[in-house]
């Protein structure tokens, strides 16, 4: 009897956004995506289930890379397998035509819009498995961050979390400029790997970020736990306000959107809530 064999979906989201990388000196954005090719087609290669969607995080929204509705099944003969070809010359063209776009230099990178479709897409494979009556496969998240996501993206991010935990799907980081708090938060509550190969780090990251990504987030989430998984340091719990990102532990939450500012406010800048103030009464 022939064993089924269960793929895993793994989506990957690249932060796009050129104002992010403009702080990012090691490895350039050209060398990430070498790189990004590199890794994907080794999982695919490892599993002839094994699927992946590219989502790139860009200037104020979010694009699907891959899989696009303009895909060519005949693919290039070059000699390699034709999935892998497929993918390749699909995210090149769709990476293309993205960057060649205007955009305005802001830091105002869509990372939940971005988390939420992947989020989408995971479902999406899992109900088509179910109505085909075949297993559904594993998913996972990979976000490569170039800088931390701006204090507009704090509700966003956090409810893909509470989602992605909800439904058992790992979200994996890998942060090549800043200290995002959120992103350690996503490892943390998912069962996610978090590595920091910033400045900071000793690894000599412009020739080493293939062994990093094929070392610590290649791997399912099913077989993790028989390998040494990358250790993260004291996890920020702090939420960050919206209105300013400072971390604190004290705030104002709206009672309708849970969204935290630092100062008392009449009215929430994201659902328009007004909010009135009580006088006590009786005895002080």
């Amino acid at each position: 009897m022939a064993t089924t064999v269960v793929g895993n979906v793994l989506v990957l989201v690249v932060e796009t956004n050129p104002h992010s990388w403009q702080t990012v000196q090691s490895p350039t954005f050209a060398q990430l995506v070498q790189h990004l090719v590199v890794f994907l087609n080794v999982h695919l290669a490892n599993k002839r289930a094994n699927s992946v969607c590219v989502i790139a995080a860009h200037t104020g929204s979010s694009r699907i890379l891959y899989p696009t509705a303009l895909e060519s099944d005949e693919g290039r003969d070059t000699g390699k397998w034709q999935p892998l070809q497929r993918m390749n010359d699909a995210f090149a063209a769709e990476l293309t035509a993205l960057l060649s776009e205007a955009c305005d230099l802001l830091p105002n990178t869509a990372l939940g819009g971005a988390l939420g479709k992947a989020l989408c897409y995971i479902n999406r494979v899992r109900q088509t498995c179910i109505r085909d009556k075949v297993p559904a496969p594993s998913g996972r998240v990979l976000v490569i961050s170039a800088a931390p996501p701006p204090p507009t993206q704090y509700m966003a991010v956090m409810n893909a979390i509470f989602a992605a935990q909800k439904h058992s799907i790992p979200i994996d980081s890998c942060v090549l400029g800043g200290a995002p708090a959120l992103l350690q938060q996503a490892a943390a509550l998912t069962a996610g790997n978090y590595v920091d190969v910033g400045p900071a780090s000793k690894v000599p990251i412009a020739d080493g970020l293939i062994e990093v990504l094929l070392t610590c987030f290649l791997t399912d989430p099913e077989d993790r736990s028989t390998f040494t998984r990358p250790v993260m340091k004291q996890v920020d719990y702090q939420t960050s306000c919206t209105c300013h990102g400072t971390a604190l532990n004290v705030g104002f939450v709206c009672s309708v959107c849970l969204t935290v500012y630092c100062k008392f406010q009449w009215e929430c800048d994201n659902c328009k809530s007004s909010f009135k103030v009580r006088k006590q009464t009786g005895n002080a």
